[in-house]
């Protein structure tokens, strides 16, 4: 399909070097400085076709593999600006949360620290997005950030169809209690509430129903593997893992377009994050839509789409596809990518 002003690359010979270099990707498909998501999918198809290139011995194949790459990333490009326009789906994905031109700093004057000053994302609805980066990079002031738990200096947050930068503080705080759930590292119970009284007081912020409200209750805690024994429990009565997994029943009782985590697993030991992480992991696939951040690979594993922040900036994208347990190619797919990201 022809693109205006795009560049139509030279198909009469087969130079590797050449079409293994992203600036080639830049050149044959119009990418525009907002298309992160559409330039890093880009990528990673261009490496496999590149790979395929190397298997094949015909140079005449070698060729025709890469127009047809071409076509379908000026194909795809096209269909993700075409629909952007017409607003909130690319290609299928519909887009819950979008942020454009992301201003953030701490401080004034010399001791000012920029945290990102032109930073564009778009989340999807039904992935489960892992945001990561170095300490410092800004992970979780922009997952804050994209929840309305703190406010950006400059730029737009559309949060399915709502601006929230333009939302007083009241108002904001209505928001997320309908939009958001949350999951921090410290996992916040009220100790002088069982882990029920916790998950009905959050539950009653958005409903009237009490007893819709509990019955919701007992089928989370059945999902999470919380025997109704330990309902009566307060979180000092029980294991961290048992209690960040009632924190996550509270998270998601008013069932949250978007669930955020901050490093959930932080504080929890291997066999306690394990089915911490498998709690996420159900949730995501009965088609909850979810934002982590995490220093860590096992949690970062879970997740469909890897997002690394550098230096203010998207600096690395990866699409994990569906999580399998034990996959070790999804497991060296993810080595590889934050090895390239400089982790």
């Amino acid at each position: 399909m022809a693109v205006k002003g795009c560049f139509y690359p030279d198909f009469r010979g087969y130079d590797r070097t050449k079409y293994k270099s992203l600036e080639y990707i830049k050149a044959a498909v119009p990418f525009q400085k907002e298309d992160t998501a559409v330039y890093f999918i880009a990528r990673d198809k261009w490496k496999k076709a590149l790979l395929l290139c190397d298997a094949t011995k015909s140079s005449m194949k070698k060729i025709k593999c890469i127009q047809l790459l071409v076509a379908q990333l000026r194909l795809f490009h096209y269909g993700m600006s075409h629909n952007k326009k017409k607003g909130g789906c690319v290609m299928g994905r519909q887009i819950v949360i979008s942020a454009k031109h992301l201003k953030k700093a701490f401080g004034k004057g010399e001791s000012m620290q920029v945290i990102y000053s032109d930073l564009n994302i778009d989340i999807y609805k039904g992935d489960f997005t892992v945001i990561m980066g170095s300490s410092g990079a800004g992970k979780s002031t922009l997952m804050y950030s994209l929840s309305g738990m703190d406010k950006p200096d400059g730029g737009e947050i559309c949060f399915d169809g709502t601006d929230i930068t333009k939302l007083n503080n009241d108002r904001l705080a209505v928001f997320r209690r309908k939009q958001c759930g949350f999951v921090f590292q410290q996992i916040y119970l009220i100790d002088k509430m069982n882990l029920m009284d916790n998950v009905i007081t959050a539950g009653v912020l958005t409903s009237k129903d009490r007893e819709d409200i509990k019955t919701r209750a007992k089928e989370l805690f059945s999902l999470v593997n919380i025997p109704e024994k330990t309902w009566r429990k307060t979180s000092s009565q029980i294991s961290g893992g048992e209690a960040q997994r009632a924190g996550i029943v509270r998270a998601v009782i008013n069932s949250p377009n978007v669930l955020f985590a901050d490093e959930p697993t932080g504080a929890l030991n291997s066999a306690n994050s394990g089915a911490v992480l498998d709690v996420f992991t159900s949730l995501h696939k009965k088609g909850q839509s979810i934002v982590m951040v995490t220093h860590d690979k096992k949690s970062a594993l879970r997740g469909n789409r890897i997002i690394y922040i550098k230096d203010g900036k998207i600096f690395g994208e990866c699409d994990l596809g569906k999580f399998e347990q034990d996959n070790i190619e999804r497991t060296e797919k993810l080595d590889q990518f934050i090895k390239e990201m400089g982790w």
